[in-house]
């Protein structure tokens, strides 16, 4: 059975990120391609390539080509390297803005399948108890059993995380000032 609800929660998010990937701007698909190029050894390598090349040039080492146009301390080469790097960390943003949105569906579709399975054992526990107790088989000293056929409480749930949330954050070391 949990094979069968994972291959359905598997086909939903897929059929969620299918449609949301087809939404995508222009710029989003921009700047999912970028990044994607942007990570790769290609990118790596050709900056190698680059860098090199521009500073050889520029020291005057390449003996074919005298113009130097970015003297030591290679200021140009310095502001080239910033506005990338500033262009690449919106993209790389953009991009896991996006990510983040279809983890947040992904995880509220896992909390509404795993709200329906909860009831449905729920009331698979109560339809066992029916039984023990039309059989005459004693279930109610079993204080777990009686517990588990009591529909899922969530703001019991709720409370409870609150409660530990607020215990982690007093025992977190505080900073010395000054």
């Amino acid at each position: 059975m949990l094979d069968q609800e994972d291959e359905i929660r598997h086909e939903m998010m897929q059929s969620i990120q299918s449609r949301l990937k087809k939404r995508r701007t222009f710029v989003e698909k921009f700047a999912d391609m970028a990044v994607k190029f942007f990570g790769s050894f290609s990118f790596f390598f050709m900056h190698i390539v680059i860098f090199v090349f521009w500073i050889l040039i520029n020291l005057g080492r390449v003996t074919w080509l005298r113009d130097i146009f970015d003297p030591y301390p290679f200021n140009l080469l310095t502001m080239s390297v910033s506005l990338e790097a500033i262009f690449l960390s919106i993209f790389v943003l953009m991009s896991q803005n996006r990510e983040a949105k279809i983890a947040d569906l992904r995880q509220e579709l896992d909390f509404q399948v795993n709200m329906i399975a909860e009831k449905e054992i729920t009331k698979v526990i109560n339809l066992l108890a029916y039984l023990m107790n039309h059989l005459d088989v004693p279930y109610e000293q079993d204080p777990e059993l009686r517990r588990m056929m009591r529909p899922l409480n969530i703001d019991e749930i709720r409370r409870e995380l609150e409660r530990e949330l607020r215990l982690r954050e007093k025992k977190k070391p505080r900073r010395l000032s000054g």
